[in-house]
């Protein structure tokens, strides 16, 4: 079972997002900032996909990408945004994230990136 972290700072965001996840048979881990996420990160070694979310307190999804780039964590990085800003794509493109989900997500969007991420 693969481990997948979900880091929004709205309850309702993670809730559907884990349930999301368990549908296609994920361990989900949550969290609500960038700075627990990055701690969560730093102490699970095997997650093997972050969504996460754009805009939080504490720490953004895009502070917190560069940070895990930075320590050369490469797990795939997903962000769930509720608008398409070029200029956020742009930068997230530049810190390798893996790709960007509107929210909120449906079921088919979640699989396209579990596959996408999870190919046999």
């Amino acid at each position: 079972m693969s481990k997948i972290l979900v880091v929004d700072d709205s309850a309702v965001i993670r809730a559907q997002m884990s349930n999301l996840l368990q549908e296609v048979e994920c361990q989900v881990l949550v969290e609500e900032n960038g700075l627990d996420a990055l701690e969560t990160i730093k102490s699970e070694s095997d997650i093997k996909l972050i969504f996460c979310d754009l805009n939080m307190p504490k720490m953004g999804g895009l502070e917190l990408l560069q940070k895990i780039r930075e320590i050369e964590i490469k797990t795939p990085f997903v962000l769930l945004t509720t608008e398409s800003n070029q200029e956020y794509i742009n930068r997230a493109q530049e810190l390798d994230a893996s790709g960007y989900l509107i929210k909120p997500p449906t079921l088919e969007h979640v699989k396209i990136m579990i596959k996408q991420f999870f190919a046999a």
